[in-house]
């Protein structure tokens, strides 16, 4: 019995660094694959940041006292009743986005800024959508023609009391309405 056991351990141990080594290899294999899963995340998360831009939140409805400033990828929320992050009052505060819209051609531009409470759009210094006053979610529009490439933008944005949303939303000459994508708003 002694002699089986014995030849049984030598055999164990010969298959031994065989095992160890597919182990090894298993272990650095994952890891590569763990190391470019993040990798890919990271150039995902840098490319996303690319396409935000700053928003910056303000207690009161006058854009006086900043408490909070994040990365905004698109403009489209409804905050319902909440606030909407950071020290930020759920009620009697106010909003600015400032960044570039990436225009891919020459045309038309018709955009439409849907609020409660108000809210303006400003591009290339000029204002093209005053909704500012107290009011419930409701939609106003105005066209401007712009050129291909980078225009700078402003939206403010207000909310008195009770539910608070806002959504910039764009359309191209004749072509179908949608939210200004993050592709299209890029940090200046």
């Amino acid at each position: 019995m002694f002699q089986q056991t014995r030849a049984r351990l030598i055999h164990e141990r010969g298959r031994l660094p065989a095992v160890r080594a597919r182990r090894r290899r298993r272990l650095v294999v994952g890891s590569l694959a763990t190391l470019a899963v993040v990798a890919g995340l990271v150039g995902y998360q840098a490319l996303r940041t690319r396409d935000c831009v700053t928003g910056q939140y303000f207690a009161g409805p006058d854009h006086d006292e900043l408490v909070y400033q994040r990365r905004d990828c698109v403009i489209d929320f409804d905050w319902e009743m909440g606030p909407p992050g950071g020290d930020v009052p759920a009620d009697d505060f106010s909003v600015r986005w400032e960044g570039e819209l990436e225009i891919e051609a020459d045309g038309l531009y018709t955009f439409e800024l849907s609020s409660d409470d108000g809210s303006r759009l400003f591009i290339d210094g000029r204002l093209v959508i005053d909704h500012w006053s107290d009011h419930g979610f409701s939609p106003l529009q105005g066209s401007i023609r712009l050129s291909e490439g980078r225009q700078p933008f402003r939206v403010e944005y207000y909310d008195r009391d009770g539910l608070a949303a806002v959504r910039l939303s764009w359309r191209k000459d004749d072509g179908p309405s949608e939210v200004v994508p993050a592709a299209a708003m890029v940090a200046p």
